[in-house]
């Protein structure tokens, strides 16, 4: 079983990844981000899409635990993404 060590240092590695793949993302004109790339979610922003609703899900999810994590509070003003595409 993990411990909170481990989901401390895979949140922060994830935070890590996730600012460099924006900051990739920021770097490209807006016709190469929308651009169908034939990959599953077609273009570059709808992967990142994907990305941010499917780490909204897991975060509102974790928000309904008994622990009631004040980190994330502020979740509860972001509304719940309708599905991950």
């Amino acid at each position: 079983m993990p411990t909170r060590d481990d989901i401390v240092l895979l949140a922060f590695y994830n935070a890590a990844m996730n600012g460099r793949v924006y900051a990739a993302a920021a770097s490209l004109p807006q016709e190469l981000l929308l651009a169908d790339r034939g990959a599953f979610f077609s273009s570059i922003v709808g992967t990142l899409n994907h990305i941010v609703a499917g780490d909204t899900i897991w975060l509102r999810r974790f928000m309904g635990h008994p622990s009631a994590f004040a980190s994330l509070r502020p979740l509860a003003d972001i509304p719940a993404p309708a599905g991950l595409a």
